[in-house]
C-alpha cells in the first residue's frame, strides 16, 4: 500500500523572539504528534473495514494466491471469496499443485463456514 505520513510545520518569521520561538517549537511539535496520531488512527480504522472481494473468480493460481494473501487473516471473507469459485475450476487453477497453507485454508473454510451453514438450513 502507499501509506504516506504528512508532516505540517509552521514557518517562523524573523520577528519572532527567542522565548516565543521555544513556545512555538513546542506547540509545533505537539501539532505534529497530533497529526501523526490522527493518521495512525485512520489507518487502524481502515484495517478494520471488510476487505473488498472480487466479483469474478480467479483465472489462474496467481490471482487466487493474491486474493488469499489479502484474505487469509479473515476466514469469513476468504470463505465468501471461495463461494464465487466454481468447484470444478479448482483443479485447473492449480494444475495439480497447491501450497499446503492454501489447502489448509480451503479445508478450514469448508469446515467452519460451509458445513455450519448447511446445518443451519
Amino acid at each position: 500500500s502507499n501509506d504516506k505520513v504528512v508532516i505540517i510545520e509552521e514557518i517562523e518569521t524573523k520577528n519572532d523572539s527567542k522565548s516565543n520561538n521555544n513556545n512555538n517549537s513546542k506547540e509545533s511539535n505537539e501539532k505534529k504528534i497530533d497529526i501523526i496520531d490522527s493518521l495512525l488512527d485512520t489507518e487502524n480504522l481502515l484495517s478494520i473495514l471488510d476487505p473488498v472481494l472480487p466479483s469474478k473468480p480467479p483465472v489462474n493460481s496467481y490471482e487466487f494466491e493474491k486474493q488469499w494473501n489479502n484474505l487469509k487473516k479473515d476466514q469469513e471473507s476468504f470463505s465468501k471469496y471461495l463461494k464465487i469459485i466454481p468447484p470444478n475450476t479448482i483443479p485447473k487453477l492449480f494444475k495439480g499443485s497447491m501450497r499446503a497453507e492454501i489447502f489448509t485454508s480451503i479445508i478450514t473454510s469448508i469446515h467452519s463456514f460451509f458445513m455450519k451453514q448447511r446445518y443451519l438450513l
